[in-house]
């Protein structure tokens, strides 16, 4: 994401959130950190349903591929820190 397409966004926020100006510093960082874990999460739910889709007719056609596919994404979409 480019600098200016952030810039872009965080205004936008402030636009639509105009209560943020009177907040503190702690405040405003809690906002936006609850706004981007809801972005992530809505985000990784749409990526989710998109790969159940998908699957589901791969199981159909090669079974043992679909295995495959189901470990890498569960690797890929792991969030616990090693």
């Amino acid at each position: 994401m480019s600098i200016i397409r952030l810039d872009e966004e965080v205004e936008a926020c402030f636009r639509e959130n105009p209560e943020l100006v009177n907040k503190t510093i702690r405040q405003i960082a809690q906002f936006f950190l609850i706004q981007g874990e809801l972005k992530y999460s809505s985000i990784k739910n749409a990526a989710n349903g998109k790969a159940n889709f998908y699957r589901m007719r791969l199981q159909d056609l090669d079974p043992e591929y679909c295995a495959k596919l189901d470990k890498e994404w569960r690797e890929a979409t792991r969030l616990e820190k090693e």
